[in-house]
């Protein structure tokens, strides 16, 4: 499972639209802090969404790049 996939796991992630950011974000599948913060950097969504997205994937965890 991607850690995209991974959002939708959670119900209360629906609720501000962070799996809709996280997929869009998303690379391949993966979702980590280099992502996200590439994200930040590119102004491609808004900060205080991209923080709830690093927020969820901080605390249930991305997988493994391989």
């Amino acid at each position: 499972m991607s850690a995209a996939d991974l959002l939708d796991v959670y119900v209360e992630a629906h609720v501000h639209g962070v799996v809709e950011v996280g997929r869009s974000i998303a690379e391949h599948g993966c979702l980590d802090a280099e992502v996200v913060g590439r994200a930040i950097r590119e102004g491609r969504h808004d900060p205080q969404d991209l923080k709830k997205v690093w927020h969820h994937v901080a605390r249930f965890g991305s997988p493994w790049r391989t």
